[in-house]
């Protein structure tokens, strides 16, 4: 298994309201509502490299727990960003303006600290971005984590790429390449972006 990370903090953001803010150096990859803020993160996964013409069999996020919480229910959204490779996000507006693909839904339950959780495969989002015609090798994807209307006081705290305890997002994906030769798997690490 071949392991790509993130070269800067700048590939590693998060965007919350109560006021609009945008954040690069947050120890924390969480969505959710707390504190009267709403957390939206994403993670600029760079190099992957997959031949145009592959088949995504899966696609699976994970997040290392950085902060234990439980007892609310958290409502999100998973999608990439709808482009052949994906550029870092520099501010609010362009969080806020990057066109999605169709999102995956997830309620996730009560995290641990330390324990490292798998999110819902976004093989379709990630076929969906492969299929278009600049998609190339060793291109880079943006992915969104969303809040899709949790609770109040409901947020779960994954690692990002600054914290240095746990590890960052990490995206494993299994495909088949054009031609054959069987199925292939990765894991592609990543920061907020």
């Amino acid at each position: 298994m071949t392991v790509f990370t993130v070269a800067a903090s700048a590939d590693d953001v998060r965007r919350f309201t109560g006021p609009d803010t945008f954040d690069t150096s947050s120890t924390f990859f969480m969505v959710g509502q707390t504190g009267g803020k709403i957390y939206n993160v994403a993670a600029r996964f760079t190099n992957l490299t997959i031949a145009p013409g592959s088949k995504i069999l899966t696609a699976v996020p994970s997040l290392v727990c950085a902060f234990a919480s439980a007892g609310v229910t958290v409502r999100a959204t998973l999608a990439l960003e709808a482009v052949a490779n994906a550029t870092q996000i520099a501010d609010v507006a362009d969080f806020d303006g990057r066109s999605l693909t169709a999102a995956v839904t997830w309620e996730p339950a009560a995290w641990v600290l330390g324990t490292t959780y798998a999110l819902p495969d976004i093989a379709v989002p990630l076929q969906a971005v492969m299929d278009l015609p600049a998609w190339a090798y060793g291109n880079a994807i943006n992915w969104f984590l969303k809040d899709g209307g949790s609770d109040g006081g409901a947020a779960r705290y994954g690692a990002s790429w600054d914290n240095a305890t746990y590890d960052p997002p990490v995206l494993t994906v299994t495909w088949n390449p054009p031609g054959g030769g069987g199925p292939v798997t990765q894991a592609f690490a990543a920061g907020i972006i």
